[in-house]
């Protein structure tokens, strides 16, 4: 029985809302991702840390029939995380992560 290996596909990060107009990440900007060769249902989960405190975790599928397109735009900030730089990661399920710095 051969097996197949999963693919690992790519994760570009996309800015939606570059309130300051830097083209990098910043606090209350809102992102997105262009994903390649993710499969047939991919996901990706964002998570971003300060001092190594969760201050933000979202997931969205990148798929047509995902039932919240919207959760696709990850707003950079949230209840806890209220101002300052974080470090965040963006993983494609089962393969590609893309670490990122968001700045205050």
């Amino acid at each position: 029985m051969s097996r197949r290996k999963p693919s690992t596909g790519t994760l570009t990060l996309r800015m939606v809302d570059d309130r300051n107009g830097s083209g990098t990440p910043n606090w209350g900007d809102r992102i997105t991702y262009d994903i390649a060769n993710g499969g047939q249902y991919p996901y990706v989960t964002t998570v971003c840390t300060v001092n190594g405190q969760n201050v933000l975790t979202a997931f969205a599928g990148f798929y047509p029939e995902y039932m919240w397109q919207g959760a696709r735009i990850v707003t950079l900030q949230s209840d806890v995380w209220t101002g300052g730089p974080a470090d965040c990661v963006a993983t494609l399920q089962g393969g590609a992560s893309l670490p990122f710095r968001v700045e205050a």
